[in-house]
């Protein structure tokens, strides 16, 4: 068993066991100190994922560029370029350095946004909702304090009902996000959530480049779309 982190999203990794398949094994050894269980299945290359409450997740970007870390590290793979199953289908990903490591990981994404007005605790929000692999809600806010002490009654309205991610975005010189996650809560980092950002802006004129840095907790990631599609570009990192 090995701890990675993909700026500051940690998650526990192992190598598949039916034992560990189960969502009170995740729960347990998630113990509520990280974020996530990774399993690694090979022929083929395999990512599944738990989250910390047991729940199961289809893609998580950080933990993804974790699980290629955790594969190289134990020669599991040894090209650069690998095709990971995840539950939300096929992903590739590309090592683009070892030391430090930095993973470029192309993403499934459904174009289409959907735009929701919300309102919680008299508080109105515009969330527009698009799967970049996990459904995510991209909330862009004036007030981000205000925002972020909804997040929990956001999360559970009606509207998502507990199984949507929701980000919310604040735009100054910088672009920061902060997601609050599908059974985990606050994290320091959300690699699809990053990608949903980049493309509700693109969409809706806010950013024309076609790669940008988005400021997150625990760190930077970038988002874009090139000729293979969108993708996000970041680090991972052993703990222990």
């Amino acid at each position: 068993m090995k701890i990675y982190h993909g700026l500051g999203n940690t998650f526990v990794i192992e190598d598949y066991n039916q034992k560990y398949d189960k969502p009170e094994m995740a729960i347990k050894m998630c113990n509520n100190e990280y974020d996530g269980l990774i399993l690694v299945k090979t022929k083929p290359l395999e990512m599944i994922i738990y989250n910390k409450d047991g729940s199961l997740a289809k893609m998580c970007g950080n933990g993804i560029r974790c699980f290629i870390e955790y594969c190289y590290d134990k020669k599991i793979i040894t090209k650069l370029t690998n095709l990971v199953l995840t539950g939300s289908g096929f992903v590739n990903t590309v090592i683009l350095s070892t030391n430090p490591f930095f993973v470029k990981v192309e993403m499934k994404t459904d174009s289409k946004i959907t735009i929701k007005p919300i309102t919680i605790n008299q508080n109105k929000y515009i969330a527009n909702v698009i799967n970049t692999g996990v459904n995510h809600a991209v909330i862009i806010c004036d007030d981000l304090n205000k925002a972020l002490s909804d997040a929990k009654d956001i999360y559970e309205c009606s509207n998502f009902n507990k199984e949507v991610n929701i980000d919310f975005v604040k735009i100054t010189k910088d672009i920061y996000l902060k997601t609050y996650e599908r059974g985990v809560g606050f994290t320091k980092a959300c690699g699809t959530g990053a990608l949903a950002t980049y493309l509700v802006l693109k969409e809706n004129n806010i950013i024309v480049d076609n790669e940008i840095n988005i400021l997150v907790d625990g760190g930077i990631i970038k988002a874009g779309v090139d000729k293979n599609g969108p993708y996000i570009i970041g680090p991972s990192e052993l703990i222990k």
